[in-house]
């Protein structure tokens, strides 16, 4: 069977109407890479601050790093602090104005007109 062509009615192929692809699924217990960083931002680490050593959570040197650049003028890290607090902003859907409406009729060629008449 070639990867490109799409097999023949009747023919075997690889996946099987009604069997899982992956009967097993993820193995219990693997924890998924959201789960194992949301485990390391609230880690506790100490840092020094003017000299001094303080303990923080990951999640919270992170944070003061950003707005550290934000302060600074980053867009992005802007961007960032407003989308995660207020939430990442909604398209705007297109609007309808109200307008002249056209209609757009094709010409009958000579040819056309002529087979009319003659009918």
């Amino acid at each position: 069977m070639s990867y490109n062509k799409k097999p023949e009615n009747g023919k075997d192929t690889r996946f099987k109407p009604g069997i899982s692809g992956n009967p097993k699924g993820r193995a219990k217990g693997k924890r998924t890479l959201s789960s194992v960083l949301k485990e390391f931002m609230q880690l506790e680490v100490v840092t020094e601050v003017e000299g001094i050593p303080i303990e923080q959570e990951v999640q919270y040197i992170i944070a003061k790093a950003l707005i550290e650049k934000a302060m600074k003028g980053d867009i992005r890290a802007i961007s960032e602090i407003f989308d995660r607090i207020e939430g990442k902003p909604k398209q705007a859907a297109m609007q309808e104005s109200e307008g002249i409406v056209i209609n757009i009729v094709p010409r009958r060629s000579e040819n056309t007109q002529e087979s009319e008449n003659q009918s």
